[in-house]
């Protein structure tokens, strides 16, 4: 187990990555299945999917606040049954409150288990090759999940993508729970995390990291969000974009590796700088009057720019932000970020139409950027 973390392996942070990822995946699906099945309930998914992501951020948040007094391994069981619990709750949901309540649940689980994640891995000494581990299993899990899920939706409906969700959960739950010997162990570093550490602490950089972060991702997650529609805006078919959809599933699987590459040749906090510019050629290529077929392009590298930029971004953290507290609280500045970056999106698409949004968000992506590579040149004082 212990050659295998050195070697930038871990079977159970991958696993780990599944389920922590899984509702920022598998919301796509979900939503399709409850507005397919539950016409009475389809005006009110935007909001659910909402309230999850604003869940995951805020137990994001308030799990970083505590980092270096929290026993990482306990919590994370809770949120491991509590996110079986919650998603088995979802496919039998009858209600719009019941299922609103259960897509909050799923958050909190999803906010807690992504902090503890990042913490943990924060803390093993080989953070720059177990994080390009990790976002390459949230790949192969997307991989997966889209290409079992639909097909499972066809015999159970609303129920696949819940249980697909809660078998991993239950899944990482029992291998947390009754695992043993030295890779558990590393993968939870619990001697490590267990008790107070003085240098848990907010930092300028990492809160300037965590501002950018938050502003690239809402550009991100409107980008995505509304891809299909920028394809068919563009002339493409469903079949066609789907295709370069599922083929930039794939592709997103070099982009953890490529990161970890450039790391080596140019430093970690370049890799996210980058990052934000291939988001800027992205959606360019996506949503600019520009020659139809540069979208293809964007469809194809979408992905790749996500690990890329995450991968990088995380892994200058994890390095700077030797407390844990800026690492953990990461995805809860990605998650709020994804929250209000479709809401805004669409606004602008009806104000001015997809060139209209994605001026706009180019512009957050070079914020982002900036506020990225400010917090690089500033000292590491206490916030």
């Amino acid at each position: 187990g212990e050659k295998l973390q050195k070697a930038g392996f871990s079977p159970l942070i991958g696993l780990q990555s599944w389920v922590a990822y899984s509702g920022l995946l598998g919301m796509p699906l979900w939503i399709g299945a409850v507005s397919a099945s539950r016409p009475a309930i389809e005006p009110l998914v935007g909001y659910m999917a909402s309230v999850q992501l604003l869940s995951s951020a805020a137990a994001g948040l308030a799990c970083a606040a505590f980092i270096g007094r929290l026993n990482l391994r306990y919590i994370a069981l809770v949120a491991g049954l509590l996110l079986v619990f919650a998603n088995v709750f979802s496919a039998f949901a009858a209600s719009a409150a019941t299922l609103f309540l259960m897509r909050g649940l799923s958050g909190v689980a999803e906010g807690v288990l992504l902090a503890t994640l990042n913490a943990t891995i924060a803390r093993t000494g080989n953070a720059d090759r177990l994080f390009a581990f990790s976002q390459t299993s949230v790949a192969v899990f997307g991989i997966l999940f889209f290409a079992i899920t639909p097909r499972l939706m066809e015999t159970y409906g609303v129920f696949a993508p819940f249980f697909f969700v809660a078998v991993i959960g239950a899944l990482f739950f029992l291998a947390l729970a009754f695992g043993s010997g030295s890779d558990a162990e590393q993968a939870t570093d619990s001697s490590a995390l267990e008790g107070t550490s003085s240098e848990a602490r907010w930092t300028l950089a990492g809160m300037l990291a965590l501002l950018g972060l938050g502003l690239v991702f809402v550009g991100s997650q409107s980008g995505w969000a509304f891809m299909e529609r920028m394809g068919d805006a563009k002339g493409f078919s469903t079949a066609t974009i789907g295709a370069g959809l599922v083929a930039g599933q794939f592709l997103s699987l070099a982009g953890p590796v490529a990161a970890v590459w450039v790391a080596t040749k140019l430093g970690r906090l370049p890799v996210a700088i980058i990052g934000a510019g291939l988001y800027v050629a992205v959606l360019t290529a996506a949503s600019m009057p520009i020659a139809a077929h540069f979208y293809l392009v964007a469809a194809l590298c979408f992905q790749f720019s996500t690990l890329f930029f995450v991968t990088g971004c995380f892994a200058w953290l994890a390095a700077r932000d030797t407390g844990g507290k800026a690492i953990s609280a990461a995805p809860a500045a990605i998650n709020i970020g994804g929250a209000l970056g479709p809401g805004f999106a669409g606004w602008l698409i009806h104000s001015g139409g997809y060139p209209t949004m994605g001026a706009v968000m180019i512009v957050f992506f070079i914020l982002g950027g900036i506020v990225i590579g400010a917090a690089g040149w500033v000292r590491d004082e206490p916030a």
